[in-house]
This record gives C-alpha cells, sequence and structure tokens, in this order.
C-alpha cells in the first residue's frame, strides 16, 4: 500500500499506479517562515474574523462562515494559490497538466474544538471532475490533531462508498477503509495534498494551542458545474454545494464550464 509520501517539494512526486492507490500526500516545508508569518500579520492588520473562531468544526468550510473568495480577498491568498512549487505538486498528484483553484479558506480549531467529521469532498463540491484539496500547516499540528484517512477509499467507485440508502458510514469504512492512516506530525509549512474521493476526519484540537490551516480546493481544466455527480448525492452534500454554486460561481448553472469568475488556470 502507498503511505503517505513525506517530500520535499523540490521533488517531483511519481506515483507508482501498481500500488494501492492512497489518495493522500504529506510534504514537508513547501512554505516558509516569512510567507507564513506575512499572512498571518496580515489577517491582525486587517482585521479579520478568523474562519473558524468557534467550536464548530465545519466552520469556514462553508462560504457563509467564511469571508474569503478567489475573486475578492485582495490577494491575500495568492502567495499560497499560486506557489510554483504547490501547483507542481498538485499537478503530479492529480496527473492533469493544468489546474484551477476554486475555493479557498482559513480553517482554525481552538483549544477543545471537536472533531471534524469523517467526509469525502466531493459530496460538498458542485463539480464534476475529481478534486485535490492542498491543506497547509500555518501552525504546528500534533500528530493527534492531524488528518486522518480510510485508506482504500481513494481508489474505489465513489458509488460504492458513498453513505446512502442504508449504506451506513461504519459499513463503508468496515468494508473498503477498515485501514486507518497514521497521522503524522505537522509543522508549519508543511502540505498535506488529498483527492476528493478519500474519506477522511480531522481529529479534536487536543492542545492548549490554536490551530491555523489553509485549505485550497483545485480541479482539472475541463471541469464542469455538476449538481449532482453520480455517487456524491447525499443528502448532506446537496445543501452545502447549492450555497457553494451561489457564492463561489456565480452565473453559472449545472453544465457549464467553470472559467468565470476565476479564469485563472496555471
Amino acid at each position: 500500500m502507498q503511505d503517505r509520501i513525506s517530500l520535499s517539494a523540490n521533488c517531483f512526486l511519481e506515483l507508482n499506479m501498481s500500488q494501492t492507490y492512497s489518495g493522500h500526500w504529506n510534504f514537508r516545508s513547501v512554505f516558509g517562515d516569512q510567507i507564513i508569518n506575512e499572512f498571518l500579520d496580515q489577517l491582525t492588520i486587517r482585521s479579520l474574523p478568523l474562519a473558524s473562531a468557534s467550536l464548530n468544526p465545519l466552520d469556514g468550510i462553508t462560504k457563509s462562515h467564511n469571508p474569503f473568495s478567489l475573486g475578492y480577498d485582495g490577494g491575500l491568498f495568492n502567495s499560497f494559490i499560486y506557489n510554483i512549487e504547490l501547483i507542481s505538486l498538485i499537478k503530479s498528484v492529480s496527473g492533469a497538466s493544468k489546474v484551477r483553484p476554486i475555493q479557498v479558506g482559513l480553517l482554525t480549531k481552538l483549544p477543545g474544538a471537536p472533531a471534524t467529521p469523517w467526509h469525502r469532498d466531493r459530496d460538498h463540491l458542485p463539480i464534476s471532475t475529481n478534486v485535490y484539496t492542498a491543506w497547509i500547516a500555518l501552525t504546528g499540528v500534533e500528530a493527534s490533531s492531524s488528518l486522518v484517512y480510510a485508506e482504500g477509499t481513494a481508489g474505489i467507485d465513489p458509488v460504492m462508498t458513498q453513505v446512502k440508502s442504508g449504506n451506513s458510514l461504519e459499513s463503508v469504512l468496515q468494508k473498503y477503509g477498515n485501514l486507518l492512516s497514521t497521522p503524522v506530525e505537522m509543522y508549519a509549512g508543511d502540505v498535506d495534498i488529498h483527492d476528493g474521493h478519500v474519506w477522511h476526519y480531522g481529529p479534536p484540537n487536543y492542545t492548549d494551542s490554536i490551530r491555523h490551516a489553509v485549505a485550497i480546493a483545485y480541479v482539472p481544466e475541463g471541469c464542469c458545474i455538476e449538481l449532482s455527480p453520480k455517487g456524491f448525492d447525499s443528502i448532506v452534500g446537496l445543501p452545502m454545494r447549492l450555497s457553494i454554486l451561489a457564492s463561489n460561481f456565480p452565473g453559472l448553472s449545472d453544465g457549464n464550464l467553470i472559467e468565470l469568475p476565476f479564469n485563472n488556470l496555471i
């Protein structure tokens, strides 16, 4: 089985498709202290509210709880979104020659915040292709609070791993993801990349420190709006897909190619 990969961002990742596809990768020291400190300073200077400065672990994932967007954030996230090394890593794990950022968010967990529930990213995005999310640690993350993946779920037809019609999450994880990944400690500047099919969750913040992270979702060129993608029709996902369509893709509807308002293929 292909485990999480800890590589320098300067290394080009070659996927060994003869191994079981894990759908998640870990990279060390992609971003330096200067970029991170400048970003955190800007949050203070602009007096911006933390996207999820509450005990609700899903705050900051939906636009209604997040004050940031790709089109109107004044470039606050650009040093992360358009970082050459990160884009290279996204392209290498996705196999795409061009990718487009479609969502960005600041995710914060206060001390004592509960777990972010098990989920697949594509359940909550109105898109026709897979998605690759870069989860960038802005502060240290102890292994006890790091992301956990259900191994095997990324390489299975999403129809088989969806939670629907009596197919409970427990049964899905027992059948397809009975082996859980070993969470790793992350340092500020490390990046975890995972694809939209893999089931994963974020444990509670057991520490006394606030945990900050930036999450950026990328899709390959040719991605369209799709409100009811096959295998991703969970009841819990549709409201968020509709909300994201309205907030992140104004003017687009089901079947439209994602070009505007973020015409930024890279």
